[in-house]
This record gives structure tokens, sequence and C-alpha cells, in this order.
């Protein structure tokens, strides 16, 4: 590592965008063969529901579908089955499925890597403790400080910093 990369990390660090675990805390992850051609990455758009009209989105006007529970299940389990690694749930904003902690509990029956990715808008401490007993990683949407609201919507960019 180079003292530019050093840097960077001690940057993170002291802004809170990184945080050092103790110990040696790692989670096994099979990796079985999988059928060619292989599908190691998964993204699942489990609503079309959002609570912002980004300029940018490709699902067009939030709507009120949902993925069905069975369904969903059943799209987890054949990735499993395929040798899948990495599942990222997003939507519209995935927070506002209608069954979207019954689509979490599902999750832990499986050795996957699990991203949700989200417009950060729904989150507060208590929403952030619960999802992390599901998810590996969540990822918020940041445009930047000027542009975030031009490209989301007015007052979303505050929305999604005013938490603690």
């Amino acid at each position: 590592m180079n003292s530019k990369d050093e840097e960077t990390i001690e940057f993170m660090l002291d802004e809170g965008m990184l945080q050092m675990k103790d110990g040696d805390e790692c989670r096994k992850i099979e990796n079985p063969k999988s059928p060619i051609p292989s599908l190691r990455y998964l993204l699942l758009n489990i609503t079309n529901r959002c609570n912002l009209v980004c300029k940018h989105c490709y699902l067009g006007k939030p709507g009120k579908l949902d993925i069905d529970i069975g369904i969903f299940e059943k799209a987890i389990s054949q990735f499993a089955e395929m040798g899948g690694l990495k599942l990222m749930i997003s939507g519209g904003e995935p927070l506002l499925h209608s069954q979207f902690w019954e689509l979490m509990e599902i999750l832990p029956s499986y050795e996957l890597r699990v991203v949700v990715l989200s417009n950060g808008t729904m989150f507060d401490e208590s929403t952030s403790k619960k999802i992390s007993h599901y998810a590996n990683e969540v990822q918020v949407s940041v445009d930047g400080i000027h542009s975030h609201d031009l490209f989301r919507g007015k007052g979303s960019f505050e929305k999604n910093h005013s938490r603690d």
C-alpha cells in the first residue's frame, strides 16, 4: 500500500466512512462449481414504489408493484444453487416494499453477500440496526452536495443527511 492509499484510508476512518473491526471474524462463503454460464451477482428490483422522483430513474414513475414473496424466495434459492455470491436488492426504494422485512427474513437461510441499494431517506437508527441483521452492506445514493436535489428532488439531500 502506498502513502496515498494510507492517507485515503486514514481520512475515511476519521470521517466515519470506514470502521475497523477487532479480530479475524470472517464468514466462510462456499464457492461451489456453477453451471456454465456462471451467475455470480444478482440484482433484484423488488418494488417500483419510491418516495423520490429522480430525473435519471430507469423505472419511470413510481408505482405500487411488489415482488411476491414466493417468487423472491424461489429466485434466491435458484441463485444460491447456481453458486451465486452477491445479491443486490433494489427497487424503486426497496424499504417501501409492503413486505420488506418478511423478504429479509428469508435471507439468513442462504450463504450470500447481501447488499441493499437505497436512496437512504427511510433510514434512522432503528432501521439501520435492524437491517444489519440481514444485509452485509447498504449502498446509499448521493449525487453531490448541491446536485443531489437537482437529480432526486428538492429536499432529498437533507432527508438523506439529517439523521445522526
